[in-house]
């Protein structure tokens, strides 16, 4: 029963995999804008974006102190 689950969920895989590069590839931004709201992947992708901005002006700061 194991194996026919690992069989099925890799054929599964394998067809979403073939799907996409037939597409060009993942969209992950367009994926993450497709999910509601609440859902913890748009919830993180945000954050991540939200702590690169605040490092990007870390670092604008840091440099502007040196000069």
């Amino acid at each position: 029963m194991k194996w026919l689950l690992l069989l099925i969920s890799a054929a599964v895989a394998a067809a979403v995999i073939v799907r996409h590069k037939k597409g060009g590839g993942l969209n992950f931004e367009q994926m993450i804008q497709k999910m509601p709201e609440g859902a913890p992947p748009r919830w993180a992708y945000g954050n991540v974006t939200a702590v690169r901005k605040n490092t990007e002006r870390i670092i604008e700061l840091l440099e502007a102190e040196k000069t």
